[in-house]
């Protein structure tokens, strides 16, 4: 546990209270927006589809406005991801690719003093702790965010920021991914920055489990519920965070 990073995709913040959704709904709801036919084709690279929204719409504010609904909260994930994090006494060490601030409202509530990273003001080098917002947060300008293919190839190709920032976790630390899914094109850009001989793992639905076989991650597959939810997944998070949590003397009560 001592390596060990958390990367937290879109798919934490999608079970209530969060209510948020994951990159392609939202870039069809946009292109809706804005009087676009929406098809799949457009939704397999929506940060394109963002990018050439752009000459008939705010694309980077109606991300921000979406995104930051007031009626969202943090959600029971958030909150068990950062009590596995800090478990057994660790730093917290939390990278996201959401822009939402759910992380940092749940680490108050769980009186964690977490310092937070926005992108692209990201930290030099990997000896740090806190919550790191690597394609920015709500708490900036929306021009700021990571939304379109021009911002992703800023952060990933020219200006490399977000590339040199995570290489430098992955070489060192073991990693493992929640709340992504084989499709995602945020999950396209990170695995492009994986360097080989690292160790990196994927908690993933049961039925995904063939489609990340590309990727070059380990996955650990959970079960759907029956009424298609990940709420297994929030279970075992809480499961491990307790028993990582656990002293001696917990462990012989149990027993």
């Amino acid at each position: 546990m001592t390596d060990l990073w958390f990367f937290a995709g879109a798919g934490v913040s999608v079970a209530p209270p969060s209510d948020l959704p994951r990159f392609a709904p939202l870039a069809r709801r946009i292109g809706e927006e804005a009087g676009c036919v929406v098809t799949e084709k457009h939704l397999e690279s929506p940060d394109r589809f963002l990018g050439d929204l752009e000459a008939k719409t705010n694309v980077h504010q109606r991300v921000h406005d979406l995104v930051g609904d007031r009626q969202s909260r943090p959600n029971a994930l958030h909150a068990a991801l950062l009590r596995l994090a800090v478990a057994g006494g660790r730093s917290l060490r939390l990278v996201t690719t959401n822009y939402d601030l759910h992380f940092t409202t749940a680490s108050r509530e769980l009186g964690l003093d977490a310092p937070r990273f926005d992108g692209p003001a990201l930290p030099l080098g990997d000896d740090f702790s806190g919550i790191v917002h690597v394609h920015g947060s709500l708490d900036q300008e929306p021009r700021r965010l990571v939304v379109t293919d021009r911002d992703f190839g800023h952060a990933y190709l020219t200006d490399a920021w977000a590339a040199r920032f995570l290489q430098s976790i992955f070489r060192r630390y073991t990693v493992l991914f929640v709340g992504y899914s084989h499709a995602d094109v945020v999950m396209y850009y990170l695995a492009r920055g994986l360097p080989r001989g690292t160790s990196r793992y994927a908690l993933v639905p049961d039925d995904e489990l063939s489609s990340w076989r590309g990727l070059d991650i380990e996955t650990v597959a959970y079960p759907k519920s029956s009424d298609g939810s990940h709420s297994a997944l929030t279970t075992a998070i809480e499961e491990w965070a307790d028993r990582t949590s656990m002293g001696l003397l917990d462990h012989r009560r149990r027993i």
